[in-house]
């Protein structure tokens, strides 16, 4: 949570390459820049078969996240720095996401979201302990004009966006995410991966 704002929409970057060098970008700016994990991952393919959620990992996330998208490849700083776009949320298609969930009013809802996938890999997700009320207005970009009019509010106990198990990295990731948490938990993730 180091340098995000309780109550404020930040944007949050995560890239990580085969070697576990990884970076956090917060706004833009590159906030932590080590090794992921000091094993020596040296030519290890990062390949996942977990299921991939948007609002839960260890622990579930009380607040409001909007445009989760998840790349093939390490952004550079100028990518990142361009999808802050000054604190409005921009348009990701030609930075060629992965997988792409606007989390907002294209989504459908039955018994549960179905929220689509924008991106190249059609991994469209689906909600688990959330309703019609989870969708709502929000101003992502700090009052300055919009790209999104919506975001999905996750209660911080039981909602998460399942966007299933079908991806496959053998060299580069990166994660991204606008979120305006209402408090931080111990193990919050707002993209993650699990069994």
């Amino acid at each position: 949570s180091s340098g995000l704002t309780v109550g404020q929409w930040s944007h949050v970057a995560v890239t990580l390459d085969r070697n576990g060098n990884g970076v956090i970008y917060i706004d833009g700016g590159a906030n932590v820049t080590a090794a992921m994990n000091p094993n020596d991952y040296s030519g290890v393919d990062i390949v996942y078969t977990a299921n991939n959620l948007i609002g839960n990992g260890n622990g579930f996330v009380n607040g409001k996240i909007s445009n989760a998208a998840i790349f093939d490849s390490v952004l550079s700083a100028a990518n990142v720095l361009a999808i802050y776009n000054n604190g409005t949320p921009d348009d990701l298609t030609s930075l060629s996401p992965l997988s792409w969930w606007k989390l907002d009013d294209s989504a459908t809802f039955s018994t549960n979201w179905s929220i689509p996938d924008a991106g190249s890999a059609s991994n469209t997700g689906t909600s688990s302990g959330m309703t019609q009320g989870n969708l709502i207005p929000a101003t992502v970009t700090r009052g300055t004009a919009l790209y999104s009019e919506y975001s999905f509010d996750f209660d911080g106990a039981t909602d998460y966006v399942n966007c299933g198990n079908s991806f496959s990295f053998t060299d580069e990731l990166t994660v991204s995410a606008w979120i305006n948490v209402d408090s931080w938990g111990t193990y919050d993730n707002f993209v993650s991966q699990i069994n």
